[in-house]
């Protein structure tokens, strides 16, 4: 099967078909096609199911014991499915954009320098960071991992979770993980990060048992800078749009109030907007603002019969300029057990998942 799959890519059907036409290659591999159903597929699947957990005893025990075996990265991807009728699919956040579609979400483990040790299938619906505790329990409990370092990107809320556990649950857990932006801005605002510390360079502080590594990103700070600036000039335009028409509608109406004073007999004649017309003005500039996702920059003040006047909060706005291009990373783990490079090098090496990832859901997968 696993032959199979790397020469055809397809499904069990196609695995079967396939070595039934290549009697050669059974014969090479000791299959005997005459009693081969595609049945025996799924049910060696079955058995591999089965044995899952001690096969990644045996795995982790050759694969896990290296130089970095107390870090294990993890992360998830997900993958969608054209049809309905899969056990764990079901509609969540979709990584590939497509809408509609049902889907799995796929959690990996590696050691410290990227190398699998362990993957999971959940439900398409589950959250990332409620995959968490499972994950670390399994690597203490049944792989027998002791003081691990677990590393997880922003969305893992590792934090959160393992403050939810006992502190004997805790013993010998330590992490390493992203802070969102808000985190961030957060730890700004109340004064434990001062600002000036992002620089190019790597700056440390430590605060209530927790250490921050700050930096900033030049390259990634461009593109926030653009993006925001483009974003402003979208919404400013979408919103003029919105405007002119609310301004037309206006000056129909003024129009109107004059005709009915010179002595218009025309009853029918609109001379100021419904509630309904208002309400409609209103969703359509909300649907633009939440569509580019800019509320926390605009606000509408008022949309009536005489002002249309939507709000364009310029301190939060020159704050996300600031804050563009910063990142920070904390962590539990001591300064005696890894320096603040290290720290930083180790969270960057998630992308060693993420380009695991990349693999079996591309091309590279057809040898």
């Amino acid at each position: 099967m696993i032959i199979g799959k790397i020469v055809t890519r397809g499904s069990k059907l196609g695995i079967y078909n396939w070595i039934m036409r290549n009697q050669i290659i059974a014969d090479k591999i000791g299959i005997n096609t005459h009693n081969l159903k595609v049945d025996d597929l799924y049910a060696a699947l079955s058995v591999a199911s089965s044995s899952q957990e001690q096969i990644e005893r045996k795995w982790f025990s050759h694969h896990g014991k290296n130089k970095q075996n107390d870090i294990f990265l993890y992360d998830i991807t997900s993958t969608y499915f054209e049809g309905t009728q899969n056990e764990l699919a079901a509609f969540g956040y979709n990584r590939d954009k497509k809408k509609g579609k049902m889907q799995i979400n796929i959690g990996l483990i590696t050691n410290g320098e990227g190398f699998p040790l362990k993957i999971e299938v959940f439900r398409g619906n589950l959250n990332d960071h409620k995959t968490v505790l499972q994950q670390i329990s399994h690597l203490k409990d049944k792989l027998q991992a002791r003081n691990l370092i677990f590393v997880g990107d922003r969305g893992m809320k590792i934090k959160y979770n393992l403050d939810t556990l006992k502190e004997a649950e805790r013993e010998g857990i330590d992490y390493i993980t992203g802070l969102t932006h808000q985190e961030i801005d957060d730890l700004v605002s109340s004064r434990v990060i001062d600002l000036n510390l992002f620089t190019k360079e790597l700056a440390e502080i430590e605060y209530e048992g927790l250490r921050y590594i700050l930096s900033e990103n030049p390259e990634l700070k461009a593109e926030e800078v653009a993006y925001l600036g483009k974003l402003k000039l979208r919404m400013d335009v979408e919103i003029s749009k919105i405007e002119a028409s609310w301004e037309k509608r206006r000056l129909k109406n003024l129009e109107n109030i004059t005709k009915l004073e010179q002595g218009d007999k025309n009853k029918k004649l609109v001379t100021r907007f419904s509630e309904k017309s208002i309400d409609k003005y209103k969703k359509s500039v909300l649907k633009v603002l939440l569509e580019k996702h800019a509320t926390k920059y605009y606000q509408i003040t008022e949309i009536s019969d005489q002002r249309f006047e939507i709000t364009f909060d310029q301190t939060i706005y020159e704050h996300a300029l600031q804050m563009a291009g910063k990142y920070a990373v904390s962590t539990t783990v001591k300064t005696s057990a890894m320096n603040t490079n290290e720290i930083r090098e180790t969270y960057k090496n998630l992308q060693s998942v993420e380009h695991a990832f990349r693999d079996f859901k591309s091309d590279n997968v057809q040898v």
